[in-house]
C-alpha cells in the first residue's frame, strides 16, 4: 500500500556566506545519507562561495548572494527564499535548516513531514530545558519574546506561544512561501522604522505562530545542541559554532589582533571544559556500572582506528587494554613511533590505506568536525568522536527521569 508521504519533492533551504561556508560540506554529507530517503530532496544553497563542495551534484542548486553584516544575514533569510519562489512552488515541502546542523539519525517521511498541518516548527531546546526544570510559566517568563510594541514581532504578556527555534522551520511549499512573504514584509516594515526584533527572524517566527494555528510543533530531537542532555533522542545535532569559527568577530563586524587573542583563549577554555566534562561523564558512567569497552562493543566497535594519540588517545588505549577491542592503527601527524610502540602509526594523509575498521575514533574533541570534514574525502569508515561515545554511554546510565539537564558554555 502506498504511503501518502512517499515520493515527495522536498526543497532544503540553506544559507552559508563568509565563514559559515565551512559548515556546508558536513551538512550535505549527513543529510544526504539520512534525511527523507524516500523523497526527492534538493538543496537550495544561498552562498557567496565560488567553489562550494558538491556544487555540481544534480540535487544542489547554488543561488549567489552577498554576505550581509550581522544581524541582517539571519534577519533577511526569508527575502533570500523569495528569490527562487517560482522554483520552490514546484515542490511539495520546503524546510530551512541552520548552517551548523548535522543529521545524525535516519529521519523518515512519516515522522517528519507535516502532512496534516501547513507549517513545521521546533520547540527551542532552552525552552524545553526551562519547562522541565521550572515549569511552562517560568519558561515563558525567561525566554526572550519581543516585547517592544512598536515591532511587528511583538508578543504581549499572556499571549506567549511555546517558544520555537529559528534554526529549523518549514512546511508545505505553498504555506511556507506564504509565511516567507508575510514575515519578509513585516521585517521590512520594522526596518523602515529602524527596528530590529530582539532575536531577529526567530522573534518574527514566534509572533507568526501566535497569529496562525496551522502548524505542528516538533520536539528538540530535531534541533538538539551538541553536549546537552534532554529527554529525547538526538536526530539533528546543532554543532557548537565556536569550535569552528570565530562567532564574536562576525557579529561585532570587525577583527583585529585582540580578537585573535580572545578567540584563542575561548578555544582553550572550550578544550579544557570538554576535557573535564568528558572525564566526569566517563567516571560517572563507570560508577553506575557501565564501562567504555563494554559500551563500544555494544555499538559494534571492535576493530578501531584512533585519531590523535595525545591526552584522550592515551586514555582510550588504557581503557580498552585487554578488552578484546583491536586497534588497527593510530593516526597522528605529530607523534613519534616510540610513543605508540606496538601499534601502527600513520599520517592523516594515509587514512585511505586503512582497508577495514569498524570506526575511526577522533580524540581531538574541539576539532572533531573539522577533522571529520577532511576525512570523509578519503574514507567510508564511520567517524566517531570520543566525546560523543562517552556522552551517549553516560546517558545510558541515567534513568529516564533522572537525567541531569545542563549545557557546558
Amino acid at each position: 500500500m502506498k504511503n501518502e508521504t512517499d515520493n515527495k519533492k522536498v526543497a532544503v533551504l540553506y544559507i552559508c556566506t563568509g565563514e559559515y561556508n565551512i559548515f556546508w560540506k558536513l551538512f550535505y554529507y549527513t543529510f544526504n545519507q539520512r534525511f527523507l530517503k524516500n523523497s526527492d530532496v534538493h538543496y537550495y544553497v544561498f552562498t557567496d562561495a565560488e567553489n562550494l563542495e558538491y556544487r555540481t551534484n544534480k540535487d544542489v542548486h547554488i543561488i549567489k548572494v552577498k554576505a550581509e553584516k550581522w544581524p541582517y544575514s539571519t534577519l533577511k533569510r526569508f527575502h533570500y527564499f523569495l528569490m527562487v519562489e517560482t522554483e520552490l512552488r514546484e515542490y511539495d515541502f520546503c524546510f530551512f535548516f541552520n548552517a551548523n546542523m548535522l543529521c545524525v539519525e535516519n529521519i523518515s517521511e512519516d515522522e517528519f513531514l507535516p502532512v496534516k498541518d501547513d507549517i513545521l516548527v521546533v520547540e527551542h531546546p532552552e525552552y524545553c530545558k526551562q519547562c522541565i526544570e521550572n515549569g511552562v510559566g517560568e519558561a515563558k517568563r525567561k525566554l526572550t519574546y519581543e516585547r517592544n510594541d512598536k515591532s511587528k514581532a511583538c508578543i504581549p504578556y499572556g499571549k506567549e506561544p511555546p517558544y520555537v527555534f529559528g534554526a529549523i522551520n518549514g512546511g508545505k511549499a505553498y504555506a511556507y512561501l506564504d509565511l516567507a512573504k508575510e514575515l519578509a514584509a513585516l521585517i521590512d516594515d520594522d526596518l523602515t522604522r529602524d527596528i530590529v526584533a530582539v532575536f531577529h527572524d526567530e522573534s518574527h517566527l514566534n509572533r507568526y505562530i501566535v497569529d496562525h494555528n496551522h502548524y505542528c510543533l516538533k520536539s528538540p530531537e530535531y534541533a538538539y545542541p551538541d553536549g546537552w542532555i534532554l529527554p529525547y533522542e538526538q536526530k539533528i545535532m546543532v554543532m557548537q559554532k565556536e569550535n569552528i569559527i570565530d562567532v564574536t568577530s562576525i557579529r561585532e563586524g570587525s577583527k583585529d589582533s585582540s580578537y585573535d587573542k580572545v578567540y584563542a583563549e575561548t578555544r582553550r577554555a572550550i578544550k579544557m571544559n570538554q576535557f573535564f566534562e568528558v572525564s566526569r561523564q566517563l567516571l560517572k558512567a563507570k560508577s553506575n556500572g557501565l564501562n567504555l569497552p563494554e559500551y563500544m562493543k555494544s555499538k559494534g566497535l571492535i576493530n578501531i582506528v584512533i585519531y590523535g594519540f595525545r591526552n584522550w588517545g592515551e586514555i582510550l588505549l588504557d581503557e580498552i587494554r585487554g578488552s578484546g577491542i583491536k586497534v588497527e592503527c593510530i593516526i597522528d601527524n605529530f607523534c613519534s613511533p616510540e610513543k605508540v610502540s606496538g601499534y601502527r602509526l600513520i599520517r592523516k594523509e594515509d587514512v585511505k590505506t586503512i582497508k577495514k575498521a569498524d570506526a575511526i575514533i577522533v580524540t581531538a574533541m574541539p576539532s572533531f568536525y573539522l577533522i571529520m570534514r577532511d576525512l570523509i574525502d578519503y574514507t567510508e569508515i564511520p567517524i566517531y568522536s570520543i566525546e560523543h561515545i562517552i556522552h551517549e554511554m553516560y546517558l545510558k546510565t541515567l534513568g529516564e527521569f533522572g537525567r541531569e539537564l545542563y549545557v557546558y558554555d
